[in-house]
């Protein structure tokens, strides 16, 4: 499966963005509470630095997945500007491992060649932790980066409070930002071995195949 994640900045154009994007109708909206960078790792300057909304959509096919991306940045036009967008495939053991770069993938999706954006330096893969208040109690912060950092030996990179905009649930999703395949996949196994002490509601395991910034 691929996720798209589109992370909308505050700003004047934000009202005409969700307007445009909810008449599109494949996103799901989490309003960003609050953003705790836990590490001082490079590649959280992917992020916008005042982000507001997250809008994300799901397809099982990378093709439409970057079609879906390139339409969705021409609907919104000038309004869009500033608007990150990243393209991620959620891996197993047993999916498929794809072998292109980021250059090669924009060479190979014609779709992603349709529009100009800043391709952006991210995480090459992560691991999710999520809590969600729906089946768990929220822990605070500190407890999130003590429990993982027992659990792996390093605290995560990043936690991000969400709030649906949907049902107002709020959930808090911890990143560890990784390189290789392996050791995000290593990362996952521990984690779920671990699952009775740290309590989270699901674990997603990914590969960031794309980080881009749309400057019009």
């Amino acid at each position: 499966m691929f996720e798209i994640h589109l992370v909308i900045p505050e700003s004047n154009s934000i009202s005409a963005i969700l307007e445009t994007l909810r008449g599109i109708g494949q996103f799901s909206f989490d309003s960003f509470v609050s953003v705790l960078n836990v590490s001082d790792d490079a590649r959280l300057t992917h992020d916008p630095k005042n982000p507001a909304v997250m809008a994300s959509a799901t397809t099982t096919d990378i093709f439409a997945a970057a079609d879906m991306i390139a339409n969705t940045i021409r609907k919104l036009g000038a309004k869009g500007n500033g608007v990150n967008f990243e393209l991620e495939e959620v891996i197993s053991e047993d999916s498929e491992q794809f072998t292109l770069s980021p250059e090669d993938k924009i060479e190979h999706l014609p779709a992603l060649r349709s529009f100009y954006f800043n391709k952006l330096e991210g995480p090459a893969y992560e691991n999710h932790i999520i809590w969600n208040e729906r089946s768990v109690t929220l822990p605070d912060d500190q407890t999130i980066v003590s429990r993982i950092t027992e659990v792996y030996g390093y605290p995560p990179d990043q936690i991000v409070e969400f709030k649906d905009s949907a049902t107002g649930f709020v959930c808090r999703v911890a990143t560890i930002y990784q390189r290789n395949r392996e050791t995000t996949l290593e990362c996952a196994e521990l984690l779920n071995w671990n699952w009775e002490y740290l309590q989270y509601s699901s674990l997603v395991t990914e590969r960031v195949h794309l980080v881009g910034r749309y400057d019009e």
